[in-house]
């Protein structure tokens, strides 16, 4: 009796989940992060990497997927793998990379032990998720774990700015850029503007600022020109935004070489100006690494 009791529960089972009437949770059954570091190229080009925070929010901070170049989000892939107790975003902003670059984001977050070893910080600020052909990993890691990963991250694609700018819709509110700060030389640059001209194929105003060091000392590299401009004037050739200093949100952009007494470089400079303005404004000058 007890048996054919059992077979009526699973038969009732059956009925109730192919009408739909029961949810199903996923399973967590994750692979080990040394499976991503083992995938072919090939392979590569359907990885989806999410980033996530689990801080306190005042401001929305969007998730971020990381995908190769050419790819879109694929969010149904990852539900399978996130953690219960947890709210995860289904339209995360995309991050375009190419294949040598997954690649080689793979292998070097691959030396970060506080990655690789999976788990759950009691602390949790922030979630890595990496999905592919059926497998996932995830690590929620604290506030110092995931500042080193971003360190990382912004070390591996430091030649994509699309995917650096974008990296900080996330980084920028949740503290998470590259530790100290430079040093303001402002006063020890002289900035000269020169070639404003239009270009016809963007109408962008495109010109040069030619930065030089007045002091008798060598201004420590890298320098960025902080660009302070007016309402309808917008600096699109921008490296970032500033985070960790005043004015906080204003555009820079970067020289990775420093500066030897008496001597200048020239910055090329390129603004979006709609409204057909004179290219006219004030900048500050930092000197060595720290977060902008």
């Amino acid at each position: 009796m007890p048996r054919i009791t059992s077979l009526k529960r699973l038969r009732a089972l059956v009925v109730l989940l192919g009408a739909g009437s029961l949810s199903v949770s996923y399973g967590q059954n994750y692979s080990p992060y040394s499976d991503f570091q083992a995938m072919s190229g090939s392979a590569l080009q359907t990885l989806q990497i999410m980033l996530t925070s689990f801080a306190p929010q005042d401001e929305i901070i969007p998730a971020l997927a990381i995908i190769p170049t050419g790819a879109s989000v694929n969010a149904a892939v990852f539900p399978p793998f996130e953690r219960a107790g947890f709210t995860y975003s289904s339209s995360p902003t995309a991050i375009a990379v190419s294949l040598t670059e997954l690649q080689n984001l793979i292998a070097n977050i691959g030396t970060l032990s506080s990655v690789t070893a999976g788990g759950v910080s009691p602390t949790p600020k922030l979630s890595f998720l990496i999905v592919n052909q059926g497998k996932g990993f995830e690590v929620v890691l604290n506030g110092a774990d995931a500042a080193t990963l971003f360190g990382v991250i912004r070390s591996t694609l430091s030649a994509n700015k699309p995917a650096l700018l974008t990296l900080q819709l996330i980084s920028c509110p949740l503290a998470l850029g590259d530790p100290g700060a430079p040093t303001d030389v402002t006063a020890q640059v002289g900035v000269a503007l020169s070639g404003f001209r239009i270009n016809r194929t963007n109408n962008h105003f495109v010109g040069t600022a030619t930065l030089s060091n007045k002091s008798a000392s060598t201004l420590a590299g890298p320098l960025s020109m902080v660009v302070l401009a007016g309402a309808g004037l917008s600096l699109a050739n921008l490296d970032g935004n500033t985070c960790n200093l005043s004015p906080f949100g204003a555009p820079f952009i970067n020289v990775p070489c420093g500066l030897a007494a008496g001597a200048s470089v020239q910055v090329p400079l390129e603004f979006e100006n709609p409204n057909f303005q004179a290219v006219q404004f004030t900048s500050l000058v930092l000197s060595g690494p720290g977060g902008r």
